[in-house]
């Protein structure tokens, strides 16, 4: 009995030993980065400083330094971000707010409210949704800025959904609906019977000769014939050919069908 009570308070001191230092380091790194924040925060630095309290809040769990972190993203113009972290930190119960700090803290959150609305999504049971592309869990409302987003909900059997959306207004509800994919025919072993011509046999039509053709050959076979002595005998009767001029039959010719 007396040995398990010696052994009990020797570990005891031991984990004090050990836990000290500990503490005392980490109090230290979290007073330092809290100073180097606050530094950040009166140079204007705002996203610097938001990342140095939340680093310190990592050390060492501080109502404070979220509160603090919120103000630096308000000034940054991130209000989703300062909305998140201002309502962190009137949650943050180990330590919480003193009651001066906790009403600063409702005070920026309702300017930074002006700015975002809380957004109800309203989908089937399952369903991913999307918002600007990113995946966002809708069980709760979630915080958007306000303006315009798009909006896409999809699930296995049902056609995706997309839409856009305008959000002005503090709070606001959106309902997404889907609809099942349209199914293709199933498709059959069976080969598809070929469809049925009908062939109609034909014989060619033969056209009788026209009367008189006969005629007309002989006719223009002895205007050919004319034509051909009468030039003969011209070109028998001249010694040389005359200069082709601008005007004449056969050089307008030449020039429409070669270019010239």
């Amino acid at each position: 009995m007396t040995s398990d009570f010696l052994r009990r308070w020797l570990l005891a001191g031991v984990l004090l030993f050990v836990s000290a230092p500990l503490a005392a380091a980490q109090g230290g790194e979290f007073e330092a980065t809290v100073r180097e924040a606050l530094a950040e925060f009166q140079a204007g630095r705002w996203i610097e400083a938001r990342t140095l309290f939340l680093r310190a809040h990592a050390i060492r769990p501080s109502a404070e330094a979220l509160r603090m972190a919120g103000n630096a993203s308000y000034e940054a113009r991130d209000y989703v971000r300062a909305t998140e972290l201002l309502e962190a930190s009137l949650a943050e119960t180990d330590p919480a707010l003193r009651e001066d700090r906790a009403a600063l803290a409702r005070e920026a959150l309702t300017a930074s409210g002006r700015f975002v609305t809380r957004l109800t999504v309203v989908a089937p049971e399952g369903a991913r949704v999307r918002v600007d592309d990113a995946e966002r869990d809708v069980s709760q409302p979630i915080v958007v800025a306000r303006g315009e987003h798009r909006l896409e909900v999809s699930a296995p059997g049902f056609e995706t959904h997309r839409e856009r959306v305008r959000l002005d207004t503090p709070e606001r509800t959106v309902t997404l609906a889907m609809h099942a994919e349209a199914t293709l025919p199933e498709a059959t072993d069976e080969p598809e019977e070929p469809e049925e011509v009908l062939v109609v046999d034909t014989e060619p039509v033969t056209e009788p000769a026209e009367s008189g053709s006969l005629t007309w050959l002989w006719v223009t076979l002895g205007v050919v014939g004319a034509a051909a002595i009468a030039t003969v005998a011209i070109l028998a009767t001249r010694d040389d050919d005359p200069p082709l001029g601008a005007n004449t039959p056969g050089r307008v010719i030449y020039a429409l069908e070669f270019g010239r």
